[in-house]
């Protein structure tokens, strides 16, 4: 008879629980309020790059983890394939969830963890970000903004790639690691930005 009556306690105890672990909602910056700054001389790290950046409004930091962001985003697996899929990469689209804007408003951006199995813990840094969109902002730079802008809000860059016939790439190499950390993907046809990836 006392155990009939510990369970309904075990259950609320055990649901307290789980419900602690999920982190709160995390408050976003409207775009007013946004940190833009001077690019530095030397060029840039992850860390200050990330301390300048934001998806949908939330503020990103490095290391980027899906845990960083709150309990109001998730990321959703998509199928970016190559010849071989066996080999493809898993990328992951970013949505949000808040009730005040648009439940399931995807911010056009995309995530790998750099491997090509779907298990990654919300807790574990993202590898590579694409951003695509005007939803995210990298110190300002973002989707369709003039080619003339970027080295205003990135400074100079390492080196311009010419990846084909109809794109150029703004490369920016990481000033501690002196690997590629930023690439700017800008249309020859209307000179706008198309994209900016990052690799951590």
């Amino acid at each position: 008879m006392k155990i009939k009556k510990l369970i309904p306690l075990l259950l609320v105890a055990a649901c307290l629980t789980a419900c602690a672990q999920i982190p709160p909602v995390k408050e976003t910056v409207p775009t007013e309020q946004q940190t833009v700054i001077t690019p530095p001389e030397d060029g840039w790290t992850a860390e200050e790059l990330m301390s300048v950046s934001y998806i949908n409004n939330y503020s990103l930091s490095y290391p980027l983890t899906l845990e960083s962001f709150g309990g109001g985003v998730s990321f959703v697996p998509i199928n970016f394939y190559s010849d071989n899929e066996e080999e493809s990469e898993v990328w992951y689209s970013f949505y949000c969830y808040d009730i005040k804007t648009d439940p399931g408003l995807s911010a056009y951006a995309a995530f790998s963890y750099g491997r090509t199995e779907d298990n990654a813990t919300a807790d574990e840094p993202v590898a590579k970000l694409q951003c695509y969109s005007d939803y995210a902002s990298i110190n300002g730079v973002k989707h369709a903004l003039p080619e003339e802008d970027i080295e205003k809000l990135l400074g100079k860059p390492d080196r311009i790639d010419e990846t084909d016939d109809n794109f150029i790439e703004y490369v920016y190499c990481d000033k501690e690691r002196g690997s590629d950390l930023i690439k700017v993907r800008v249309s020859k046809v209307n000179k706008l930005v198309i994209s900016v990836d990052i690799a951590f």
